[in-house]
């Protein structure tokens, strides 16, 4: 079974680390099952296009405000209903509004891949490593036959140890 995954960059050009949604999905190559939307700072205007396309996985990109060092987090499905709506940098909406909002319009799982940006002057060279191994694997993706979500977050989750 082809599995479609869409992939949604959200940030600010100009505010450093902020910018780690874009960036990454700039170093992605869309493929049959790879599509990518680069949302800027308003995920919400993105809605309707992501839900027409009628993905099997929403990925979105973007830094996180929060006290985890980890330099990325993968939050899952119901886990984005538990997020304080101010730590993520969605701006507009909260995150649990833009994750309810697409179950209810199509079946597709959702994740927020989340870095914690150290400088809003510039994108930093964690923050660029991090976008280079993720954008690796998913790169990697469509010459490795079929599409198995969970094996993709279990190989993230062990790529951004």
């Amino acid at each position: 079974m082809k599995v479609k995954i869409i992939l949604c960059g959200i940030g600010d050009k100009e505010a450093g680390d902020d910018f780690f949604g874009p960036y990454i999905i700039s170093q992605i190559k869309e493929t049959s099952n790879l599509k990518k939307i680069n949302c800027g700072n308003i995920p919400e205007n993105y809605l309707n296009k992501i839900i027409d396309q009628e993905p099997d996985l929403v990925v979105f990109f973007d830094t996180l405000r929060i006290d985890n060092d980890n330099a990325v987090t993968i939050i899952v499905d119901e886990e984005l209903l538990n997020l304080n709506p101010g730590s993520t940098s969605t701006h507009n909406l909260p995150f649990s509004a833009v994750y309810m909002f697409i179950k209810t319009h199509c079946r597709a799982n959702v994740w927020l891949v989340g870095i914690k940006a150290l400088s809003y002057t510039e994108l930093t060279d964690r923050t660029k490593q991090a976008a280079a191994r993720i954008a690796g694997y998913l790169n990697a993706l469509d010459g490795k036959g079929e599409i198995d979500i969970m094996k993709i977050y279990e190989n993230l989750s062990h790529i951004l140890r």
